[in-house]
């Protein structure tokens, strides 16, 4: 228990500068310790509750870590598991609100950010997040009244643009330009400012508004990151392939200051595909697709270029990326209806008549829900040109920053003692109340998050034991009796186990090696005998003779 403090003193040390608050690593540190104060001072009921606080806010902020470099899978079966804790900390919700958001699971998302205001109707961070969720669900309205009472709790710069953006969504651009006016005065007239004002603008199909800042953002610091970038895709935007070579320019900055700037790449290759310079827009997009495997775009670009050059092989390598890596079908207004055509037209080609006519039929399909969708807007209404500007404004989450995946990495280690502990306490305390089914489900997470821990494996063993489990009690058992083969009440137990599973023989091999000191044990001795009656009968049942056919 006391063990684990090393390790929070390791996790201050590793997470200095990090993303992660101070003040998170010491409620994290202090929570922990009062926990294990109450449980040696016998304050069982206190104890439980501290070590689930603990652990639900533990593995709240390892969920935000994990979904902030693109592993949102994990990070959403770790929501789960806070779930299952039962928080009573609104700061707890509220992250794994921020973890779900960031997966893109958004309905799960709200729940857990309504139960966050819900709980803390004055803070104004959990009205923040919901508003920003349903921003993303495009419940503008819904967003506008909470990042509304985010900004009359606490009028500061996050909020301020938060409440701009719900304006904008609602093409109240009017109340927009007032926040933004309002801002200015306040944070004063900065490169990153302007910036974020464009973004906004951008984001909500304002790219004329858009250009105006990113043009002053650029003028106020030619080297901001982003910024040219943001301007070119604003001029696709605004006006597609009229403007390419204003376009061109800007990405051609942006990569001068950032020469890893996949986006740039991506566009680069985007307008080199429509002009048909085939070997620009390879070497455009190779770049883009090594700095960003799983971009969906890219992998359709190249495959449409694969196809136009008949090179079969690629082409499928690339649009079945791209149909694999596309988890909205309704991006960029159900552009993956194209790569599935392609895929189909292409497997006509090499003869894969049954899996073409699958594909397009998946084309076909994709295709009448993008004209349902769009059935009653003009051409022009919401276009966002070549790609959707919302998705490529900014790098995608799961394309992390170099070393940020190794840090998330060296915070979750530096966590897994404490929250294993902590389990395995939380199970001790359940079994002491004969709550074994719940114990037994503790013991395993603490293994799951420490395999090594001394003594687990034998707690799961006992727990699964008494809950009668006699399946999931075996394999614990065996491994700590291989190493404690002198601990006769662990053999008895395997040995009961496995006679209600009724494997007999497993039964007298457990025992043998002990064979003279259970004698004096009638209950241990009754069990063996029957077992040895029982796998001798099964043996000569297996050795006799088949009744001969007339």
């Amino acid at each position: 228990m006391r063990r684990n403090l090393l390790l929070f003193a390791l996790l201050l040390l590793i997470m200095r500068g990090s993303a992660v608050s101070q003040s998170n690593k010491d409620r994290l540190q202090t929570l922990y310790i009062d926990a294990e104060k109450s449980q040696s001072a016998g304050k069982i009921t206190e104890a439980e509750s501290q070590y689930r606080e603990f652990l639900a806010s533990a593995l709240a902020k390892i969920a935000i870590a994990r979904a902030s470099v693109g592993n949102e899978q994990a990070a959403l079966q770790l929501t789960d598991a806070v779930s299952e804790l039962v928080p009573e900390d609104a700061n707890v919700w509220q992250d794994c609100a921020e973890a779900a958001r960031l997966s893109d699971a958004l309905p799960k998302a709200q729940q857990f950010a309504q139960k966050a205001v819900m709980m803390a109707p004055h803070s104004a961070t959990a009205h923040l997040e919901l508003g920003r969720i349903y921003l993303l669900q495009h419940a503008s309205q819904d967003a506008l009244q909470q990042l509304e009472a985010a900004v009359a709790i606490e009028a500061n710069y996050t909020n301020g643009l938060a409440l701009a953006r719900a304006y904008l969504q609602l093409k109240d651009e009017k109340n927009a330009a007032q926040v933004f006016t309002e801002m200015r005065k306040s944070y004063g007239s900065k490169a990153a400012i302007h910036y974020d004002f464009g973004l906004a603008y951008a984001e909500s199909g304002y790219p004329e508004q858009a250009m105006a800042e990113f043009k002053i953002a650029i003028a106020e610091d030619p080297k901001l990151p982003g910024a040219h970038y943001s301007l070119g895709a604003s001029y696709l935007q605004l006006m597609g392939e009229i403007d390419f070579p204003k376009a061109e320019k800007e990405f051609q900055s942006e990569l001068a200051i950032n020469p890893n700037d996949y986006l740039s790449d991506s566009q680069l290759g985007y307008i080199a595909l429509s002009r048909h310079d085939d070997a620009a827009a390879e070497r455009y997009l190779l770049r883009a697709a090594a700095l960003n495997p799983t971009d969906p775009d890219v992998q359709l670009s190249l495959g449409q270029l694969y196809v136009e050059q008949h090179k079969p092989q690629k082409a499928l390598a690339a649009l079945r990326s791209c149909i694999k890596n596309t988890r909205d079908i309704t991006r960029n207004n159900y552009q993956v209806q194209r790569a599935h055509y392609l895929l189909g037209r292409t497997l006509l080609a090499e003869g894969d008549v049954a899996e073409a006519k699958n594909e397009m039929q998946i084309s076909q399909q994709l295709l009448q829900m993008s004209t349902q969708k769009n059935q009653g807007k003009s051409t022009t209404d919401g276009m966002k040109n070549s790609m959707q500007y919302a998705e490529n404004a900014r790098p995608p989450r799961n394309n992390a920053a170099p070393g940020a995946v190794q840090q998330e990495k060296i915070y979750e280690q530096a966590l897994s003692g404490p929250i294993s502990d902590s389990y395995n306490n939380l199970g001790v305390i359940a079994a002491q109340g004969e709550q074994f089914d719940t114990a037994l489900q503790y013991f395993q997470s603490a293994k799951a998050w420490n395999p090594a821990m001394d003594g687990v494996d034998l707690n799961i063993g006992r727990a699964a034991y008494a809950s009668r489990h006699f399946e999931q009690a075996i394999p614990p058992l065996q491994s700590y009796l291989s190493l404690h083969s002198t601990n006769m009440n662990i053999r008895i137990m395997l040995a009961v186990c496995e006679f209600e599973l009724k494997r007999y023989e497993a039964v007298s091999h457990t025992l043998n090696p002990v064979r003279n000191a259970i004698r004096d044990n009638q209950a241990v001795e009754s069990m063996y005998e029957e077992a040895q009656r029982r796998a001798q009968a099964h043996a000569e049942s297996q050795t006799q003779s088949p009744i001969e056919k007339k």
